[in-house]
């Protein structure tokens, strides 16, 4: 019994060494890298089979994004935005370094306005690197849907 109580005590006494050596001696960061600004989510997504247009409106800056008949390929007017298309359906409109407050989402599709909303986004800080390890992020990801 005498045996077993110092072994128990000898693993306990070397957990907590290595425990106090490991975690003052350095910092390790990753390079993991985060969304940087506003995620406007479709759900259901957008279907591109006809001229759409995707309009994002605030104080700190207005993005749009649009097809034509002769191009259903959504382009956006800045390389900050981005949509994610998988098999014809938009799921996700990006906007990078965006961070309004709130901000008015309009999608017109066919001439017809289908979803509007005054969208009040909650930031997250984000460091996926760990503190002070860099790519420290303002994230945001607000749902956008039907008009009823």
């Amino acid at each position: 019994m005498t045996r077993f109580i110092a072994n128990r005590a000898a693993v306990l006494l070397v957990t907590v060494l290595l425990a106090a050596s490991t975690s003052s001696c350095s910092q390790s960061c990753t390079d993991i890298g985060c969304v940087d600004g506003l995620e406007v989510a479709f759900d259901p997504p957008l279907i591109a089979n006809s001229p759409l247009s995707i309009e994002l409106e605030s104080s700190v800056g207005n993005h749009a994004c649009s097809s034509t008949a002769d191009n259903l390929t959504p382009k956006c007017d800045s390389t900050d935005v981005s949509l994610d298309i998988i098999d014809g359906e938009i799921t996700i409109l990006r906007a990078l370094k965006y961070h309004p407050s709130s901000v008015l989402a309009r999608v017109t599709q066919g001439g017809t306005l289908v979803r509007q909303a005054t969208l009040t986004p909650m930031y997250a800080k984000m460091q996926p690197n760990g503190a002070g390890c860099g790519a420290e992020c303002l994230y945001a990801r607000t749902p956008l849907s039907p008009l009823p």
